[in-house]
């Protein structure tokens, strides 16, 4: 609104010049001067009360989602409740730590190497549980601005924000890329009724300054849901 008035201002001043080039009466001109000088500034200050109250109501508006707090959760690589297999006889490495409560079956490590701490059914593998129960409900809880998503992501390009879907989510045909548009802090939060599926070959890509500890899943099951993920 302020903008649209301040032009018409600028029309006047540019007729007003016109007006002088022309040759007439200087009086009215100046009166015209002095008449839109003080539109200007009442212009101005609406103007400039204007982007103050935009600026205040901003962070209210526009605020993204909040992160998921992982507590000791956000330590493990891999963090089961039963039972971690390991099916690739070599190459595997995991890089973190490695948990499972209140179960104690692990298998396929070795082959497979851990490059962390192995917590199989101890006092910090149940804490860690009990973390990812409570990150697990704030992930599946959140109801601000949803975007309904389903099926296939791949080829397509999501911005941060809250997904949500009453089924399963799949990457199967193209890459899904996660563009933060150059905030390293923006979320993404998926919530699926079922699974989270990547599929061979399939990748999803982090742009714009996208963080992969900002991206978070809550479904009932995921299966190679960081399988390939790169930046």
């Amino acid at each position: 609104m302020s903008h649209c008035i301040y032009k018409n201002v600028r029309n006047h001043t540019q007729r007003k010049s016109k007006v002088n080039e022309k040759g007439k009466n200087i009086m009215t001109n100046e009166h015209d001067v002095n008449h839109f000088g003080y539109m200007d500034k009442l212009i101005l200050r609406s103007f400039i009360l204007c982007v103050l109250m935009l600026t205040v109501m901003a962070p209210a508006s526009m605020a993204g989602e909040a992160p998921v707090d992982l507590r000791s959760a956000g330590n493990y690589a891999a963090l089961a409740g039963t039972t971690l297999t390991n099916v690739v006889s070599v190459g595997t490495i995991v890089t973190g730590d490695i948990g499972i409560s209140p179960g104690t079956e692990l298998t396929g490590f070795p082959p497979g190497v851990v490059v962390g701490t192995l917590h199989v059914g101890d006092v910090p593998a149940a804490l860690a549980q009990a973390d990812l129960s409570t990150a697990y409900n704030d992930a599946a809880g959140r109801t601000t601005a949803p975007i309904t998503v389903s099926g296939n992501l791949g080829g397509m390009t999501l911005f941060p924000g809250l997904y949500k879907s009453t089924s399963s989510l799949e990457i199967s045909s193209g890459d899904l890329t996660l563009d933060a548009q150059g905030d390293p802090t923006a979320v993404f939060i998926f919530q699926m009724a079922s699974t989270f599926t990547v599929t061979t070959g399939r990748k999803m890509i982090l742009s714009g300054g996208a963080n992969a500890a900002n991206i978070f899943l809550a479904g009932r099951q995921f299966r190679d849901v960081w399988n390939g993920l790169r930046h």
